[in-house]
């Protein structure tokens, strides 16, 4: 039986796909295809929506300008949560659906932005939710490395380098669309915005079926000291 782990076999057998061009590969491979239109989407949202949160709080709220620098602050909390959301993949089959509640969470989180009233729930929603966006980058590119892995992708740089590009591109365009949004229509819709962009992204992961990499959970296995055998 041949090896499912062979580049190219989840490319539907074309040939010269694993040596093609990185770009080609990536539109080629349906998984791939998904997490670049995932990491796309979750570049737009986050950088629709990060800039516009200070001059809300200015703006809306009544927070001064030196308050409202504070609110950056509520990311000191992002790596516990990134050390407890990786420590949860860690023991998951898939992070998939990881990834699948952390998009949920976080459209949750925008959307209470914007319906804060005051200051001190817009704090909060920075503490509670947005200091997941972390943890949400890092699961993504863990499935993306699953993937490569279960491919036993030739070009396995290349081809993570290509998907990136789409979280990069999404970081370029969200500014943009976020800006024209609150100009038109103001922050609360614009935070609006982002809670839907978010839960676009499960889009893209509705077809996603990935299990953790074999040799992680093989070096996970490792690490863990041996049961001692009981006596007869």
């Amino acid at each position: 039986m041949p090896d499912e782990r062979k580049a190219g076999s989840y490319s539907g057998g074309r040939p010269g796909i694993a040596n093609a061009n990185p770009f080609v590969r990536v539109w080629s491979e349906k998984d791939y295809r998904r997490l670049s239109v995932l990491m796309l989407v979750a570049g737009v949202s986050v950088s629709s929506a990060i800039p516009l949160v200070t001059l809300f709080l200015t703006g809306a709220l009544g927070v001064g300008e030196s308050a409202a620098g504070l609110f950056f602050l509520t990311s000191l909390c992002a790596p516990l949560v990134n050390l407890y959301t990786g420590a949860l993949s860690d023991r998951m089959e898939s992070r998939v659906s990881l990834v699948r509640g952390i998009t949920v969470w976080l459209a949750l989180g925008w959307a209470l932005m914007g319906l804060s009233p005051h200051p001190a729930m817009a704090f909060a929603v920075g503490i509670v939710f947005v200091t997941f966006i972390g943890a949400l980058n890092a699961q993504i590119f863990a499935v993306l490395r699953d993937v490569v892995e279960r491919n036993g992708e030739r070009r396995e740089a290349s081809v993570m380098s290509t998907v990136r590009t789409g979280y990069s591109f999404g970081w370029t365009l969200g500014p943009v669309l976020g800006s024209l949004v609150a100009g038109w229509a103001g922050y609360r819709v614009a935070f609006a915005l982002t809670a839907a962009l978010f839960l676009s992204a499960l889009i893209p992961l509705a077809g996603l079926r990935v299990r953790r990499a074999r040799r992680d959970r093989e070096d996970r296995r490792g690490t863990e000291p041996a049961r001692p055998k009981k006596m007869p």
